[in-house]
């Protein structure tokens, strides 16, 4: 910047530069008064490395009319520096049959353009991808993506190699993981084998056995099977998760005599994906008691006593028949005989053996006396008909209560009152109001009184500015039982 400082105005004639690769790039002659000034721009340009030297030469006609500047400057060669986002990539423990990637990002940090060469990667299991291979800029960016993927179980380490034409090539990016087992499933039991030994034709025999899951993964049975005649399986679970059981129940209902070979298989998708346990049995023929079937019908209770019952309500009992024998009982009726009692449930039930039936019995007496009669059970069992005796008595219902109610007095006030409230309690000296408004009346009717029960009873005052007065002395009124 140039400035006339002077008193009369200055012509600039001309302007020169002197050295290589300096250049004027702005800046003209121009006429400048007192206090003013103008600007040239000089512009260096190396070609290549190293000092360079020039000069500014301004002319004018100023009192010293040449001017000259000396102008200096160092050419330097453009760098290229590839800076990783990281050195390492640590990609831990990766299920072998699985993989894990990790980024790396590269920046061009010099001042110059880099070009990406050839890129190798060393390592069991590592493999890359570049998001781009195009040359980068200053501060561009280019990313690699490595995958882990081991096949193997153990610690594997390897190296990312990047080649360039930046200073610092080739650049290296350690990698190391561990390639782990995959979870693995495994069905086991410590039964190998089940035997029923003797089993009577006609009487199933049922063992059952334990499954668990001994792996570290989940384990889905999907099909419990029994093979060899009279044997039949069935599980109480499918899934399980590790250290977990299932129960595993065969059993044998053989239909002739004989031994019987078989196995159980459990399917699953546990690595023994087939469990299979031998199965051995021997039918044998019932012995003469064996032979037929006993049923026997077996009540909860030999009688039924209701006790007192007033007339005119009912009480119900009940009573649970039981197939106390080995063969099925059905049961064909089920009556009463008796005044006043009934009895429903039970007929047309066939049960199974150690299944039960349950009768409700009803007393409703239609008269105060003794009642007596008979429950009557009739079926297939040995025991064809039971006869349950039935005892009750009807009493007569005592009349109703007499409703009482207490009438109040007392003397008005003396002083100037708008009206009166009444209290009342079950004890003295924890009395409530009875209603909300004040009576003007000096008597007051109680009808909401419980027989048998003892009230106490106050009365107050009441003026038109809402004041009350204090509790009169207070009586106790004990209402008759009847």
């Amino acid at each position: 910047m140039l400035t006339n400082t002077g008193t009369t105005s200055i012509t600039i004639k001309s302007i020169g530069i002197s050295g290589t690769n300096f250049s004027v790039k702005s800046g003209a002659a121009v006429i400048l008064a007192p206090g003013q000034t103008t600007t040239i721009t000089v512009m260096f340009t190396p070609s290549s490395a190293g000092s360079s030297q020039g000069t500014l030469t301004v002319s004018s006609d100023a009192s010293d009319p040449t001017m000259s500047i000396m102008l200096t400057g160092t050419g330097v060669a453009p760098s290229s520096q590839l800076s990783p986002s990281s050195t390492t990539l640590t990609f831990g423990n990766v299920t072998v049959g699985s993989s894990s990637s990790m980024p790396v990002v590269l920046t061009d940090q010099g001042t110059a353009n880099v070009t990406l060469g050839t890129a190798t990667i060393s390592g069991s299991g590592y493999s890359f991808t570049a998001s781009s291979t195009a040359p980068l800029s200053p501060n561009g960016t280019v990313t690699y993506t490595v995958k882990f993927s081991p096949s193997a179980t153990g610690a594997s380490t390897g190296t990312l190699t990047i080649n360039s034409d930046a200073t610092n090539s080739p650049l290296n990016i350690t990698l190391s993981g561990t390639g782990t087992a995959a979870p693995s499933s495994q069905l086991t039991t410590p039964t190998t084998s089940l035997s029923f030994g003797n089993v009577t034709v006609g009487t199933p025999a049922t063992k059952t056995l334990t499954l668990t899951d001994s792996g570290t993964a989940n384990v889905a049975i999907s099909a419990v099977n029994a093979t060899g005649s009279g044997f039949s399986a069935s599980a109480s679970g499918t899934s399980l998760t590790p250290n977990k059981t299932v129960t595993v129940s065969v059993t044998f209902n053989p239909s002739k005599t004989g031994s019987v070979q078989g196995t159980l298989s459990i399917s699953s998708n546990a690595t023994n994906s087939v469990v299979q346990i031998p199965l051995s049995a021997t039918a044998v023929a019932p012995t003469s008691s064996q032979t037929q079937p006993q049923s026997t019908l077996t009540p909860s209770k030999t009688s039924v006593g209701f006790g007192s019952v007033t007339v005119g309500t009912t009480v119900s009992q009940s009573v649970v028949l039981t197939d106390s024998g080995t063969a099925n009982v059905t049961i064909s009726g089920v009556s009463t005989q008796g005044s006043g009692f009934s009895a429903s449930g039970g007929t047309n039930v066939t049960l199974t053996p150690n299944g039960t039936a349950t009768i409700t019995v009803k007393f409703d007496p239609a008269s105060a006396a003794a009642a007596s009669g008979t429950l009557t059970i009739t079926s297939n069992a040995t025991n064809a008909t039971l006869s349950i005796p039935l005892t009750g008595t009807g009493t007569a219902a005592p009349p109703p209560a007499t409703q009482h109610s207490v009438g109040l007095n007392w003397q008005a006030s003396t002083s100037t009152v708008t009206g009166y409230y009444v209290y009342r309690g079950s004890s003295a000296s924890n009395v409530t109001k009875l209603f909300v408004s004040a009576i003007s009346a000096t008597n007051y009717t109680d009808s909401s009184v419980t027989n048998g029960q003892t009230y106490y009873y106050g009365v107050t005052s009441v003026d038109s500015n809402g004041v009350e007065s204090t509790l009169s002395n207070e009586v106790s009124v004990t209402i008759p039982s009847q």
